[in-house]
């Protein structure tokens, strides 16, 4: 039977990965900002921040006896951090500064964080088997209930995915809070971080072997790689180059797994760590218009040309995408400078000239008033330019 003193401390895991668009002309191909910058929770109430190469610095100190636990990312940057020894989520600036953002209905259990593309946090409670949701406002509702969750993380399409600890289970739940089984682990798993890979397959943790399982889109389950001496594993999260890696609160370390499986260690130094967020990028690719020739010359005769843009989240096709705004600068032309009226609030009113439709981002470019020039594009995601893309109108 599982108590409440099974789980092994808190855990785990819920990459959320900060936005950064990189958008090109037409022509062009996308552009990938690959940020290797490594967040992770530790046992010492604090945020410890690990560059590319390893090394360990401090980056938050958290509320005393509070014991951070999942973390997420916001598109501006923010990073939020549940406390498993109380009600509480924090927001941490970019800068390191802390502050109270919600408080939970739990005082203690909290475990797995994750945030959508709405902005809106979600908050794994082991004991209470509740998953609350935290508006970016700060408002706090229940969104589902599943065996003791742990882990979370998000696929491509919305769902969530909680790491049933107690019942060796994963959970799928749908944007509207419906719960399904997923998968089952073998027997005598107790799954805690989870995270998906650009294929869409989800790596699940464990903290009784050291086990971590592949779980295909369609379920099936496999093992994927077991770290050195069983070794007890909360946190995972990939980096844009597709490692995998595990947060290891038994011989503070961070170990890393390449797509073949080969495990080595990252870090060490890490004072009980267990759950890891890796600050990273979407990437946005032009799909339209596509002149005959290739380029992104337009003749102002056209009126309005659409231009679309799909996104991908570390690989994986994104359709929550998160509230963006658009600006044109005309850089060569009769006038230059920037153009106020062609600064529009994304929203999904399909009448808008900058929306959401189909999982794209569509961006009507008024050729016929913006008349002869070369525009750059710029689109901006919590207030800052997040990629652009030039166009020129003849």
């Amino acid at each position: 039977m599982i108590t409440k003193t099974t789980f092994h401390r808190p855990p785990l895991f819920r990459v959320l990965f900060t936005l950064l668009l990189a958008i090109t002309a037409v022509y062009a191909a996308p552009t990938t900002v690959q940020a290797q910058t490594f967040y992770v929770s530790t046992g010492t109430d604090a945020i410890d921040k690990v560059d590319s190469s390893g090394s360990v610095t401090l980056f938050a100190t958290m509320p005393a006896s509070s014991s951070p636990q999942g973390l997420a990312f916001d598109s501006g940057g923010n990073l939020y951090a549940v406390a498993y020894n109380t009600d509480q989520i924090s927001k941490i600036t970019p800068g390191g500064v802390v502050s109270l953002f919600a408080t939970l209905p739990s005082s203690s259990g909290n475990t797995g964080l994750a945030i959508d593309g709405s902005g809106n946090l979600y908050a794994a409670n082991i004991y209470s088997g509740q998953i609350s949701k935290t508006t970016p406002g700060g408002v706090v509702s229940l969104f589902a209930t599943v065996a003791s969750p742990v882990g979370l993380a998000f696929d491509g399409s919305g769902n969530l995915y909680a790491a049933n600890f107690g019942a060796g289970q994963i959970s799928k739940i749908t944007p509207g809070g419906t719960v399904s089984l997923f998968a089952t682990l073998p027997g005598g798993s107790y799954p805690t971080g989870l995270a998906f890979d650009t294929s869409g397959n989800l790596f699940a943790s464990d903290q009784n072997n050291g086990q971590i399982s592949k779980i295909t889109p369609s379920g099936a389950v496999s093992l994927f790689a077991s770290l050195p001496g069983g070794a007890p594993t909360s946190g995972l999260a990939f980096d844009s180059s597709g490692n995998l890696y595990a947060a290891n609160d038994a011989t503070n370390q961070i170990y890393m797994i390449t797509s073949g499986g080969v495990v080595s260690v990252f870090a060490t130094a890490i004072q009980i760590p267990y759950f890891i967020a890796i600050q990273t990028t979407y990437i946005a690719q032009v799909q339209q218009p596509i002149n005959p020739d290739g380029s992104s010359v337009f003749s102002v005769k056209r009126g309005v040309v659409p231009v679309k843009f799909t996104l991908t989240l570390n690989g994986v096709a994104a359709c929550q995408l998160p509230a963006a705004t658009i600006s044109l600068t005309r850089i060569q032309g009769a006038i230059l400078g920037s153009i106020a009226e062609s600064t529009y609030l994304l929203s999904s009113d399909t009448g808008s000239n900058f929306r959401i439709s189909d999982c794209q981002y569509v961006y009507n470019l008024a050729a016929g008033s913006l008349g002869p020039g070369t525009y750059t594009v710029n689109i901006l995601i919590g207030g800052n330019v997040v990629g652009n893309g030039t166009f020129g109108l003849h």
